[in-house]
């Protein structure tokens, strides 16, 4: 992932000293659906003596992410129908609720299980850069991003699978926790021209885009009663996504 975010910056320093015109800034903010698929690791040991599984569902989540960033463009690098922008996008992921099945103590015996779900967010901040084909208002482009995310996963709660059985939910339940992390993302759109106001010299665009993000890894905070370092916890945040931009750019 280190070589990823070197390569963005390889193609920044190339597009400084590459020949081009006409270059802009813009802004841009976006929004679209994303679905998820996410899996904790399934054992927690309590102490050295007490295991409990927690098996996820494998249940797709659709929710929203949505983001805004500015950006700087290099147009028709070398005199050709390509240019590169590189930018900053701060994105506001929602992966829903993340849910299964408990069974409490499973290296003890059988006993009764319990449902529990947990919610997942993430913040990413990215260093973002677009490479367009130019064919006259339609630029077909791929999208490469490399930065931080902030994960937190919250309101841990669990119920009885059968209430009529002798399962009791935790009085002290796992606590929110925010885990920094690499985040990249992976994307491939097409841009189109809406409208080009010319006495203000600004271009409005918008563009349709699927992309794969990662946001890394997140983690509950343990209650009192576990005393390992095993946390409830989730190594592949990662969801796709269909995003609408509309952007501003400034000529």
């Amino acid at each position: 992932m280190k070589q990823l975010s070197k390569w963005i910056l390889g193609i920044l320093a190339f597009s400084i000293l590459s020949p081009a015109s006409a270059d802009t800034n813009s802004i841009f903010i976006s929004l679209g659906p994303d679905f998820s698929r996410l899996n904790n690791d399934e054992y927690v040991s309590i102490n050295n003596m007490v295991v409990n599984e927690y098996k996820s569902n494998n249940a797709t989540n659709s929710k929203f992410i949505w983001g805004a960033g500015i950006a700087h463009t290099f147009n028709n690098i070398y005199c050709t129908p390509i240019s590169i922008s590189l930018g900053l996008a701060d994105y506001f992921i929602d992966y829903g609720h993340v849910s299964g099945i408990k069974y409490p103590l499973v290296n003890d015996g059988i006993y009764d299980s319990l449902n529990y779900k947990f919610e997942a967010k993430s913040n990413a901040l990215m260093l973002e850069s677009r490479f367009y084909y130019d064919y006259k208002s339609w630029q077909p482009f791929i999208l490469v991003g490399a930065g931080n995310a902030w994960n937190k996963l919250s309101d841990y709660s669990e119920v009885p699978t059968n209430p009529s059985l002798s399962a009791a939910p935790g009085t002290v339940l796992y606590g929110s926790h925010t885990e920094t992390s690499f985040a990249y993302e992976l994307g491939l759109g097409i841009q189109h021209d809406l409208f080009n106001c010319v006495k203000k010299r600004v271009l409005f665009s918008g563009s349709l885009d699927y992309r794969y993000i990662n946001t890394g890894k997140g983690r509950l905070n343990n209650f009192p009663a576990i005393t390992t370092n095993d946390h409830l916890k989730i190594n592949n945040l990662n969801t796709q996504a269909l995003m609408f931009s509309i952007t501003a750019a400034l000529y």
